[in-house]
């Protein structure tokens, strides 16, 4: 019984990180790590997770990816961004200022000039939100 379950996980746990077509996420690349942000009372901690992904684009050619998530557990809140390049695993964004408002998650970045993000979204753990921006 306990086997036929532990398959069963394994299988719904691929169908959530499948993704649409195209787009093939390398587990094993995942990593998730706890950042500091600001927030309206004061800090709080949110987690960021980080996999990198291989691309098939529908013309044929060829990329790789890495997806970013950020999420905040008190207020459910979490931000997606993805970024790509044609042949190597793109790093890690630029300094960043992330904030908490009562409504949102924000980021303010430098890539390139000033950047600022926001997101209304929410999930339930760092886990869903993966989930969900891989959809």
């Amino acid at each position: 019984m306990i086997s036929k379950l532990a398959l069963l996980y394994l299988a719904i746990s691929g169908v959530a990180l499948a993704g649409p077509p195209g787009l093939q996420p390398i587990t094993e690349s995942r990593t998730t790590r706890s950042l500091t942000a600001v927030a309206m009372a004061g800090q709080t901690y949110l987690a960021e997770r980080s996999m990198q992904v291989d691309l098939d684009f529908p013309d044929g050619e060829k990329g790789k990816g890495r997806l970013y998530v950020l999420f905040e557990p008190l207020s459910g809140f979490y931000m997606q961004a993805f970024r790509w390049l044609a042949d190597s695993y793109p790093g890690y964004p630029e300094a960043r200022l992330v904030g908490v408002a009562s409504d949102r998650l924000f980021v303010a970045s430098s890539y390139q000039g000033l950047v600022i993000e926001d997101s209304a979204e929410k999930a339930t753990d760092v886990d869903d939100a993966e989930a969900k921006a891989l959809k």
